[in-house]
């Protein structure tokens, strides 16, 4: 059983974010693959003009392939258009593909304000951040347990000490 002792901070479009926490994206495209594995936190900051962390769930699985097997394989879970994805790996022959589940919406989202005034910022596209940060930083009881329920069940474990 992994052990994950961060929490990845992945900055995406609001509408994006609003799909994953509808359900409806079960895959995040990357040209880039991030230091992540399966079960793995991860926390929604949805950029301009939301600038805020609305959600948190879990990556299940990291997949690099080629751009055009990519496609194939995840298109229809990633809620794109056939041309938003070519654009995005205009260029691009490596393509990475983050599997997600899990994720619920916060009951109180953590706006750049509170970001920064906590001595943090978004990455443009992930930064990492430990589970007790960002539990400092979500400040609903319900969200804080469902945080540490979600973490700590399955193959996402933490140490709480």
């Amino acid at each position: 059983m992994a052990e994950h002792t961060r929490v990845m901070l992945l900055s995406i479009r609001p509408s994006h974010a609003d799909n994953i926490l509808a359900g409806l994206k079960r895959v995040e495209q990357r040209r880039m693959k991030p230091h992540i594995s399966s079960g793995q936190p991860i926390a929604l900051y949805a950029s301009s003009p939301t600038r805020a962390i609305v959600g948190v769930g879990r990556a299940t699985t990291v997949r690099v392939a080629t751009v055009s097997d990519l496609k194939e394989a995840h298109l229809a879970e990633s809620a794109v258009s056939v041309s938003e994805f070519d654009a995005y790996f205009k260029g691009s022959d490596r393509a990475v593909a983050i599997g997600l589940t899990d994720f619920f919406r916060l009951e109180s989202t953590v706006t750049l304000e509170a970001l920064r005034s906590a001595g943090l910022a978004p990455a443009q596209s992930w930064r990492y951040i430990t589970p007790d940060r960002f539990l400092a930083l979500i400040g609903a009881d319900g969200d804080r347990a469902r945080f540490e329920c979600l973490t700590f069940r399955g193959t996402a474990t933490m140490d709480r000490g």
